[in-house]
């Protein structure tokens, strides 16, 4: 895994608009994640929604407050 520094004086939702928009990336917002598996060979990451569908994504953002990391809630 790659992990990166940045300071973000526009904040990250900005950084994160400018991103998608320059490398027309499709985003899906708003979605409860109900199964994460990253255990597949071809460096693919299958997300399984609450709704019933499956997301095969090459990259994942996932953003968790940190009250519920320390909680350990999830």
């Amino acid at each position: 895994m790659i992990e990166y520094n940045l300071a973000l004086p526009n904040g990250f939702g900005t950084f994160l608009e400018q991103l998608v928009l320059h490398y027309q990336l499709p985003v899906q917002l708003n979605c409860i994640v109900t199964r994460i598996d990253a255990s597949s060979s071809d460096s693919i990451v299958r997300l399984s929604i609450r709704d019933g569908r499956t997301l095969q994504c090459k990259y994942v953002l996932i953003t968790i407050p940190l009250g519920c990391l320390k909680a350990r809630s999830i």
